[in-house]
């Protein structure tokens, strides 16, 4: 766990923007979609027998690659998975992060501006994986926070900043809460340590409830 000592800020400018994100977001996916295509379609190659192959009535080609497929389907599916997440988690403990995070200039970051814990980043995808394929609701948030977090990036007490992005200085931790459907959604916040406290912030037992 990060001590409030290490907590630091970024300059408003280098948190990386709706745009970047976006960028980020469209190349990552781009390149699971691929992953998984190409899982789905090695494991085809090598199960449905080849005069499957040759049956021009599409219809039936279909119905006899899903026959031939039903035993593998479970493991096929698993290693799918395990591929989304080896990319989004695992990959974002390298050096400059995923692929798409590279091409935008962008790092994740915890709140002492370090590469978050394993832990930390398969929280943040758990989170990511629903907000975002509801209609990218987890960016909505990205132009309203003067620190462009997501839900999942709040969720798990990340933030986004660009590449070459240097601290300007400590933080203490702002304790932010808000309506997440019928529930009460806390979640760590930063800001400078001579600010003065927020009357509204909630105790950190509230974070935990």
């Amino acid at each position: 766990m990060t001590n409030g000592c290490d907590y630091i800020l970024f300059a408003p400018s280098d948190y990386a923007g709706l745009s970047r994100r976006l960028i980020a977001l469209v190349i990552d996916l781009a390149i699971v979609i691929a992953g998984v295509s190409g899982i789905s379609s090695a494991v085809a190659a090598r199960v449905v027998p080849p005069d499957v192959w040759q049956v021009t009535n599409r219809a039936e080609r279909q119905r006899k690659m899903n026959e031939a497929m039903r035993p593998v389907q479970l493991p096929t599916t698993l290693g799918c998975v395990a591929f989304a997440v080896i990319y989004h988690v695992l990959g974002r403990t390298l050096r400059g992060g995923t692929i798409g995070y590279r091409i935008a200039g962008i790092r994740l970051v915890d709140a002492a501006g370090r590469t978050p814990p394993l832990a930390v980043l398969f929280k943040r995808f758990l989170m990511a994986v629903p907000f975002t394929l509801l209609l990218g609701a987890s960016y909505s948030s990205v132009r309203r926070k003067l620190r462009r977090q997501t839900t999942h990036d709040q969720w798990s007490g990340t933030w986004v900043v660009r590449k070459a992005a240097v601290p300007i200085g400590p933080a203490k931790p702002a304790y932010q809460t808000k309506l997440l459907g019928t529930m009460l959604f806390t979640w760590l916040d930063l800001e400078p340590v001579d600010a003065a406290p927020a009357d509204n912030a909630p105790p950190l037992s509230a974070a935990a409830s």
